[in-house]
């Protein structure tokens, strides 16, 4: 992804905001690292990160504002959703929300549940 972005969109990469801590958003993060890219993520990501044996984002989002280009984007942690940890992003000019895996269609499936997550919830 990283070679598709920096030679087929010719821009260059800053940083990363992985959204929440699983595999699919932090699986690649550390060819991020690895090319000297940044990780910015929310406090609660890096903590199960850890816990988790993940790859490890490097800074704890202090500010939810990035300039992207001459665009501002928002990050912004809503409460659990998809994860205990799931962070959504916002470009206001092109009136876009970014959810990662805490969004999808209203037809589509619970998708992949891992049990031990959900134990302690009541199904009526």
């Amino acid at each position: 992804m990283i070679q598709w972005i920096n030679d087929g969109l010719h821009v260059k990469i800053k940083a990363v905001v992985p959204t929440h801590f699983h595999d699919d958003s932090l699986g690649g993060l550390q060819a991020f690292h690895n090319k000297k890219i940044p990780s910015y993520s929310y406090s609660k990501t890096i903590e199960l990160a850890k816990e988790n044996h993940f790859t490890v984002p490097q800074i704890v989002l202090m500010t939810y504002y990035f300039k992207v280009g001459h665009e501002e984007t928002v990050t912004k942690f809503f409460g659990e959703g998809h994860t205990k940890d799931n962070v959504v992003g916002y470009f206001p000019g092109e009136k876009i929300l970014f959810g990662g895996c805490l969004l999808k269609e209203l037809e589509a499936s619970k998708g992949y549940l891992v049990m031990p997550m959900f134990q302690h919830v009541q199904y009526r």
